[in-house]
């Protein structure tokens, strides 16, 4: 029995963390196409100072954007061994 409420606890917080992981991802996502919509507005109006910008941004969440959906899928594969050692017991 404690066994088993060591697994619902573990199972608990690593489900807490993939949604928080997959939100982020979401709000990641959505500023990333924010920012490509302004990174295009500035090339219009050939505004190189706001494209400099924009494009270090666009770097830091592209790589904050990759850096979360590799956390995303190891959180994600985690609980998957765990289901399967907790189901194989």
């Amino acid at each position: 029995m404690l066994l088993f409420n060591i697994y619902l606890i573990y199972f608990s917080k690593n489900r807490e963390e993939l949604k928080k992981c997959r939100e982020h991802v979401e709000e990641l996502e959505r500023e990333h196409k924010l920012v490509i919509s302004e990174l295009e507005q500035s090339e219009r109006e050939n505004n190189t100072a706001a494209l400099y910008r924009l494009k270090a941004t666009d770097e830091r969440i592209s790589q904050e954007l990759d850096n979360e959906l590799r956390l995303q899928k190891q959180i994600a594969n985690t609980l998957d061994k765990a289901e399967y050692v907790a189901n194989a017991s």
